[in-house]
């Protein structure tokens, strides 16, 4: 029984306590990498709206080009996968959604002919810095000298889209270009497809939102849709047949790789709460069933104990010591080893999931309540058994 709640309760410390500290490494690796609050995706628009969109107060802007191009692997895999193209700005790391660098170094401000590409990619493929990967577009195609690999608080869950959302790095692959070479491999010059926003704490996300929006109608952009904000598909066919075009909203917590981590994350939650239950039940059965049998055992002892004079709470005492023992003995071990266990359960699915932040620190109310419950469920458990003894009689 002592075995069982040790098992049990380890498995609620280290589980619960690793996936807060995933939690933390999560927000940490947003917040480092400054992560945006707002993506506004367009066909195109000049880059003159980001820099006026910058300008309203409490809203930092970053416009940048964002679109999905081949991979040619026939060099290195004989295969040729999907692709995504994200610029960035040469010799300097964007103010918004900024990557990490993992190996290599970050993209030369001279040098338009250097790409960085996503870990998991790189991994995949066996890629390295100072490898060589052509890209398509159409009947277009050229060579980028791999600068480093890199980890993208965007791209942590890499999904091309809501209908791909589990894609594999062999199938599909994030680059990041010198927005220069972007703009000249998508023909467009001075223009982006996509802004980034980044709210000030104090600051009113739907004031700043309508703000946006007012500056975007000044670039014909007549219509901002959000993701919760109802539009008929009449009205949707009616803006295409005149013309109106239109700007998507996403806010971070629909973010796709952002909402998937989430998703994630609480499901590993919730597997730390339910798994140990199994443990917890099967010693809960445990210690209902061995102070029934000692207690119906003992009924000779019992009823010489009540007619010596010990009293009805004396003897449920008595009994219940049997369950306190077990719960205190098996709560402690338990909460000790998770604890100790929980560090490296954190580290191994942060690598797993490629976080570029991992933060691994003791959570002591995870370990209180693990103990509270290591104790309290073999009492419950004890307690109508010898619930038995204070009615019998001498």
């Amino acid at each position: 029984m002592t075995l069982i709640i040790t098992l049990g309760i380890a498995t609620f410390v280290a589980s619960y306590e690793a996936y807060q500290n995933l939690d933390s490494s999560l927000k940490r690796s947003y917040e480092r990498l400054r992560m945006a609050d707002y993506w506004i995706s367009v066909d195109y628009v000049s880059q003159r709206a980001a820099r006026e969109i910058n300008d309203i107060s409490g809203v930092l802007a970053q416009g940048r080009i964002v679109r999905d191009v081949t991979i040619d692997m026939e060099m290195e895999t004989g295969e040729q996968v999907s692709g995504r193209v994200v610029s960035l700005p040469p010799g300097q790391h964007p103010q918004i959604n900024d990557v990490q660098i993992e190996s290599g170094s970050y993209l030369s401000p001279n040098s338009e002919r250097e790409i960085l590409i996503e870990k998991r990619f790189a991994e995949f493929h066996n890629l390295h810095p100072g490898d060589w990967l052509t890209i398509k577009r159409e009947d277009y195609q050229a060579r980028f000298k791999i600068a480093g690999t890199v980890v993208s608080p965007e791209y942590i869950w890499v999904s091309k889209n809501v209908q791909e959302l589990f894609s594999t790095p062999g199938t599909f692959g994030i680059i990041f270009m010198p927005q220069a070479r972007a703009e000249a491999l998508f023909t467009m010059k001075g223009l982006i497809n996509e802004i980034n926003l980044k709210l000030d704490p104090n600051t009113d996300s739907d004031e700043g939102v309508h703000e946006v929006g007012q500056i975007m109608r000044r670039y014909h952009i007549n219509r901002l849709i959000c993701k919760d904000e109802p539009v008929a598909i009449s009205t949707q066919k009616m803006d295409v047949i005149h013309g109106v075009r239109t700007a998507y909203v996403i806010e971070r917590n629909d973010q796709l790789s952002n909402y998937l981590m989430k998703q994630g994350v609480n499901k590993y939650k919730q597997m730390a709460v339910l798994f140990p239950m199994f443990f917890l039940f099967t010693a809960a059965l445990d210690v209902y069933t061995l102070l029934s049998r000692l207690i119906e055992s003992q009924r000779v002892q019992i009823g010489l104990m009540r007619a010596l004079g010990y009293g009805k709470i004396q003897t449920l005492i008595h009994y219940m010591g049997f369950a306190l023992i077990v719960g205190v003995v098996g709560s402690a071990l338990g909460a000790l080893l998770g604890h100790a266990t929980a560090h490296a359960l954190t580290t191994m699915y942060a690598s797993q999931l490629k976080l570029p932040f991992i933060i691994t620190e003791p959570h002591w109310p995870a370990v209180g309540v693990g103990i509270m419950v290591g104790i309290g469920v073999p009492l419950f458990a004890g307690l109508l058994p010898s619930w038995r003894t204070a009615r019998m009689h001498p």
